[in-house]
């Protein structure tokens, strides 16, 4: 998955079993807080229970 820059710009690409905190679902985007952001793609995550 791609991870966005808070101007909208890539920043890099998420690897596989990195993990991050969501902090709001908004849409279709996903927000990791600081202003960067992933698009949703369901099927390239799994959400786990704090």
């Amino acid at each position: 998955m791609t991870l966005y820059k808070p101007d909208g710009t890539v920043e890099r690409t998420l690897k596989v079993g990195e993990k991050y905190r969501v902090y709001r679902a908004d849409g279709d985007i996903l927000h990791l807080g600081g202003g960067y952001k992933v698009k949703r793609a369901n099927s390239k995550y799994e959400f786990l229970k704090n």
